[in-house]
């Protein structure tokens, strides 16, 4: 059987699924609805209630960006994110940054990755994911041997050895519930089923071109966070 490295320029060691977060006691206290829907974080209700990421600085939220355009079209995608920016508190610098707040509660719902949501939950704080009904897109963390690698006879035998069920497993041992790429790892319950979620036909080659990128980025700076 031909070895990975030799078949693959770039592999895929997890995935990430976009989601909304929510504080389940700070929800509860201020009598919020928990959203179901992309287009649910519209309510009123929700003013100064939703922290987001800032595209412009997170992948995560780039990937937040690149699902709504990829769910609505370009202009209904822009246009919500216009509107929405009325319940929008803060752009946070990372990806992380609206989890933690929400886990501290800062804020009662912002944006994040699924396994953000259950890595919380499993440290005990009291939190809940959303996936938006619409559909949610996905990120796959992957590595890849950069041409001209020093060490590369080692580099192999790492590469080769985090694609195994044993190297994937060590994340969900830790309590890391970012979803394998290893089929054969067992998944604890707290990890749902791909085939358990709405994910889109996430469009990799458009939304990773540097042109693209560029052009909603800039967008984006232009017509969305300008109203901040």
């Amino acid at each position: 059987m031909t070895d990975p490295v030799s078949r693959n320029r770039v592999s895929g060691v997890y995935g990430g699924i976009i989601a909304i977060g929510y504080n389940t006691e700070l929800v509860a206290k201020k009598k919020l609805p928990v959203p179901a829907c992309w287009k649910d974080l519209l309510d009123p209700a929700y003013k100064g209630e939703v922290m987001l990421g800032n595209p412009n600085a997170s992948g995560t939220a780039y990937l937040m960006l690149a699902t709504l355009v990829q769910v609505m079209g370009e202009e209904p995608a822009f246009d919500y994110m216009k509107k929405l920016n009325a319940n929008v508190n803060q752009y946070a610098r990372s990806g992380i940054g609206p989890m933690t707040a929400i886990t501290r509660g800062e804020t009662a719902l912002g944006s994040t990755v699924l396994h953000g949501v259950i890595n919380e939950i499993a440290r005990g704080f009291p939190v809940l994911p959303v996936l938006p009904c619409e559909g949610v897109g996905y990120e796959i963390g992957s590595m890849a041997i950069v041409k001209g690698a020093r060490n590369l006879d080692a580099a192999k035998k790492f590469y080769d050895w985090a694609l195994t069920p044993e190297a994937q497993k060590i994340g969900l041992d830790v309590k890391e519930y970012a979803i394998p790429t290893n089929r054969n790892v067992p998944l604890p319950a707290q990890v749902p089923k791909l085939t358990d979620i709405k994910v889109i036909n996430y469009d990799f080659a458009k939304y990773g071109a540097s042109d693209t990128r560029k052009r909603l980025l800039e967008r984006w700076e232009k017509e969305v966070n300008s109203g901040k």
